[in-house]
């Protein structure tokens, strides 16, 4: 994997989910259709990959813990306060996306119902690394002026533009 070289800083305490001990895996979301690396083996991509991971794999909890709440016909304070729960996980995805979206990093999920079953980053890409130059250049036909009638000279200049070979003014 290549490491990009951007200026947004990582957050210093980024931890691993995955290492807890109450670490529930039907909830950690797929990275790219795969199982994303440890973060101890990490690059810089796949370190923010992992940061939206663990944001996603929050919502997900908190999301199955709302559903749980539901199903056992809980208080409606304390469904409200699940509804709350799940406001700041997502809150803390919007506060991700806020963060890379300048560099051009962000994810795409896949989802299942409420839950996120995987989630599509894109990377922002290498400067000056595989990108396609584009040259215009314009062809202007530049005639002996005596050739061109005095009138041409007075008024209002014409325009003449070019789209696809033909003119057109």
């Amino acid at each position: 994997m290549c490491e990009n070289t951007n200026t947004v800083s990582l957050p210093e305490a980024l931890l691993d989910p995955r290492l807890s001990l109450d670490f529930l895996s039907e909830f950690w979301p797929l990275c790219n259709g795969k199982p994303a690396p440890l973060l101890a083996q990490a690059n810089i991509y796949d370190t923010r990959c992992i940061e939206f991971l663990a944001a996603y794999y929050e919502v997900n909890i908190r999301n199955a813990e709302l559903a749980n709440a539901r199903s056992s016909s809980a208080e409606p304070h304390e469904t409200s306060a699940h509804l709350d729960r799940v406001a700041v996980a997502l809150a803390k995805i919007d506060a991700l996306e806020d963060r890379y979206i300048s560099i051009g990093f962000f994810g795409e999920p896949l989802m299942e119902g409420v839950f996120y079953r995987d989630i599509h980053f894109t990377r922002p890409g290498l400067h000056g690394q595989g990108t396609n130059t584009i040259s215009f250049s314009s062809h202007i036909a530049v005639f002996d002026f005596s050739d061109i009638p005095a009138s041409e000279f007075e008024g209002i200049p014409s325009i003449i533009r070019f789209d696809d070979g033909k003119a057109d003014s």
